[in-house]
């Protein structure tokens, strides 16, 4: 069971609820081009990304929105019975097959989209005091970042659930990359600029008429 806590939404409200996440690590990261869906290629594209939330992160106003919004769309005892089914009757945003992240560190990841763009900031403050815009070379899978999420219950094809949507991304911290890429300064050698010989040219100017180059350049 992945709900484990209660927070208070405005549930009556025609608008999605939205909900912000804890720090948790970037994966698969479509968030300046949107992708397109491999196993639904008639899609549009959507942009999007995994978050992957270490190992004692709270999760409680999340977990606590998905039932709110199960509850308000079907209702609280249809709810309860659904969960309790075996196998459940009810598609749940948190995933906990995370076998390619490190196991000891990290349990729970979600997968979230939107068909437009994420706003982009960063941690920081700009000038004036609200969170600057975000250089995206500081996106990488394996980066540290928060979400502004939307809330929504579903019905479809028979399929019942919840989901997350995404809204905004806020790049928190770094972290060890997920593909391996390093920085193209990390990756070559580098040599130490050679001095230039100014001999040749200061004998060159020495004996050349004054004005010559000039004149050079005008007759070119």
């Amino acid at each position: 069971m992945y709900f484990i806590g209660v927070c208070k939404l405005n549930i009556e409200s025609k608008c999605m609820p939205i909900i912000q996440t804890p720090p948790a690590m970037l994966s698969y990261p479509a968030l300046l081009v949107p992708r397109k869906n491999k196993f639904r290629p008639e899609d549009a594209p959507t942009y999007g990304c995994t978050l992957v939330f270490p190992v004692g992160a709270d999760l409680k106003e999340l977990s606590a929105a998905a039932r709110e919004a199960l509850d308000a769309k079907f209702g609280k005892d249809e709810v309860t019975k659904m969960l309790k089914a075996s196998p459940p009757k009810l598609r749940l945003p948190f995933r906990e097959d995370a076998e390619k992240y490190d196991p000891e560190k990290y349990k729970f990841y979600i997968q979230i989209s939107s068909k437009d763009k994420p706003g982009l900031v960063d941690r920081y403050a700009g000038a004036d005091g609200k969170p600057a815009p975000l250089d995206t070379s500081k996106l990488y899978p394996g980066c540290f970042v928060k979400a502004v999420l939307s809330v929504y219950a579903y019905e479809n094809s028979g399929n019942r659930g919840v989901n997350f949507g995404l809204q905004h991304i806020q790049w928190w911290a770094d972290g060890t990359r997920l593909d391996n890429r390093i920085e193209a300064a990390d990756a070559f050698n580098a040599e130490t600029r050679p001095e230039a010989d100014l001999t040749s040219l200061t004998e060159a100017s020495t004996k050349a008429e004054p004005g010559a180059a000039l004149n050079d350049l005008l007759a070119g």
